[in-house]
């Protein structure tokens, strides 16, 4: 879910942001700008944002009603800021990347700042704030930085394009890689890691480019700058790249066959649209698939869920911090 929408007076500024800081601004007027849209995917919190320069000062000790449990994975894409986590100096600017354990007091203010962050839930990747790093800074040109810009990057096209399960890949795989910084790792762990980041770029690339016509190994090899043998190595719990691209694709005809309530044409064109020009061929995939035929799904009729649209929050970070 996201929620976008300009914030100029502090004290709502103030109110949208409780679960996460006590905000003030570094000049004597109250005049501020501040924009944030949000994102909840497989448990991780992403937001992109923008603001003027502000004095942020978040106690964990003042929060009882939130959650304060979390890593927080930042990236500025202009700005600077500098403060202190715990007993650390945190400085942050557009050449690196920060993770902080959001159980510690965290005070630092800022230029004007756009930028990126996740919130990855302790348990998810079995941090301990008494053993595990409280702040960790990474250069941008370093492995790491690089691959969580990359995955930043791919979580917002696939928001963009609504493509949740490219979304939550990325989502996973940025977990992975916060968890291995704060928490340790080894060499083998270290492989293991980039053979992941490998299968999940590759995963997320094919959910973003689906609809592409010409989407197949060759083009994926080219564009993903691997060979063909790494590929399918990458792929071979799926059966290989094709089966797996087939595999979603089909899962698209489903989903719209379910939306196209019985109207005639309908299978013929949805097929086309994801590529699938032979009528048989088409038939015979989905049927192995979804034990039941293209006319069969769209005689059926989708279920009807209830959508609870009643969000005060003009940013919905604070339900989704606050504790049951």
């Amino acid at each position: 879910m996201g929620r976008s929408r300009e914030i100029r007076d502090l004290d709502m500024l103030r109110r949208n942001v409780r679960g996460l800081y006590d905000v003030s601004t570094r000049c004597s007027h109250r005049d501020v700008a501040a924009n944030s849209e949000f994102y909840r995917c497989n448990g991780v919190i992403f937001s992109s944002f923008s603001f003027t320069p502000l004095h942020f000062d978040h106690n964990p000790n003042e929060l009882k009603e939130f959650n304060t449990d979390f890593l927080l994975l930042e990236r500025y894409l202009s700005g600077e800021a500098i403060g202190v986590v715990g007993e650390s100096v945190a400085s942050i600017s557009a050449k690196t990347l920060h993770v902080v354990d959001w159980s510690r007091r965290y005070k630092y203010m800022t230029t004007q700042v756009v930028g990126q962050s996740m919130m990855i839930p302790h348990n998810r990747v079995g941090y301990d704030s008494s053993s595990c790093s409280t702040y960790l800074s990474l250069k941008t040109e370093s492995v790491e930085a690089r691959l969580l810009g990359m995955m930043f990057d791919q979580f917002c096209m696939a928001m963009q394009k609504g493509k949740a399960q490219a979304a939550s890949l990325c989502a996973e795989l940025c977990t992975k890689v916060v968890g291995r910084l704060t928490c340790g790792h080894g060499k083998k762990d270290k492989d293991d890691l980039m053979s992941r980041v490998d299968a999940a770029h590759a995963r997320s690339h094919i959910q973003c480019n689906l609809s592409d016509p010409k989407l197949g190994p060759e083009k994926l090899c080219k564009e993903l700058s691997i060979s063909r043998a790494s590929l399918y190595r990458l792929f071979a719990e799926e059966g290989g790249v094709s089966r797996y691209i087939d595999r979603l694709r089909l899962q698209r005809c489903f989903d719209e066959l379910l939306d196209a309530r019985g109207q005639r044409g309908e299978v013929r064109r949805i097929a086309e649209a994801w590529g699938f020009d032979e009528p048989t061929l088409f038939n015979r995939k989905f049927r192995r698939q979804f034990n039941m035929s293209p006319s069969d799904c769209l005689a059926t009729e989708r279920p009807q869920l209830s959508v609870d649209m009643d969000i005060p929050e003009v940013w919905p970070i604070n339900g989704w911090l606050r504790k049951a």
